[in-house]
């Protein structure tokens, strides 16, 4: 005779993944030790920036590097905000404290900054790609899976709006290459072309108007004369 089956032992459910620690809110009355007095201060007016319910307008037609208004609706002030680079010292702003103190603590800037940050991109996203529009060009680092693609994206579209870049080429593995096309068009709503075929046909493609172009690494030591030869037709050929 058959044994009996055994009942199936039920699966341990599964613990929640513990949330990430916030960083710690500093004090007003106690000074972490790690931090000079000066540098303390420096750290709340930073932190009172962000925290505030201040109302904000963009006065541009930029998303982010633009003309802000912050109003106070407890005070009933307002001042202009001006947001040009990731550098402390090249944004600008209307109020007494920037006049007179350190540009990086004034709160009106640090609250623009900060909600500006949090739209649409994760905060260490939208920093990436401000920062590799503001200092022309970088390495983005991050650990796979954390968005360096968006955040390339993202700041080829700076490029493009605020510094005039016209053409981008993208290098990627043979197997990537369509992705790339479709994440371009997701994050930036823009036409890519893909790069293929033969020597001629690729030639003629490098040579076509369009923002960006997606090629693979294998072959471009091989093809760096046809994109040499395509970036001179553009720009050349143009009045």
């Amino acid at each position: 005779m058959p044994l009996p089956s055994l009942p199936k032992p039920k699966p341990k459910p599964k613990k929640p993944k513990a949330a990430k620690p916030l960083a710690p809110r500093l004090s007003r009355t106690r000074r972490p030790p790690e931090l000079e007095p000066s540098d303390w201060q420096t750290a709340l007016r930073r932190q009172f920036g962000r925290e505030q319910n201040f109302g904000l307008q963009n006065l541009g037609s930029e998303p982010f590097f633009s003309d802000f208004s912050v109003s106070n609706p407890d005070s009933e002030t307002r001042y202009r905000v001006s947001i040009r680079s990731q550098a402390l010292g090249r944004n600008f702003c209307t109020c007494l404290d920037y006049a007179t103190k350190d540009p990086g603590t004034c709160k009106h800037i640090k609250f623009t900054r900060a909600k500006l940050l949090q739209a649409k991109r994760y905060p260490y996203q939208a920093q990436g790609a401000l920062f590799a529009a503001s200092v022309g060009r970088c390495l983005i680092g991050d650990e796979m899976g954390l968005g360096k693609t968006i955040q390339a994206i993202v700041a080829a579209e700076f490029f493009a709006r605020h510094f005039g870049v016209s053409r981008v080429l993208v290098v990627r593995p043979t197997s990537l290459k369509h992705q790339r096309k479709n994440e371009f068009a997701r994050c930036a709503g823009r036409q890519v072309q893909v790069i293929h075929g033969l020597r001629a046909k690729r030639q003629s493609q490098y040579a076509e108007d369009g923002f960006c172009k997606v090629t693979h690494d294998e072959t471009l030591e091989r093809h760096a004369d046809l994109i040499a030869h395509g970036l001179q037709q553009h720009f050349f050929a143009r009045p």
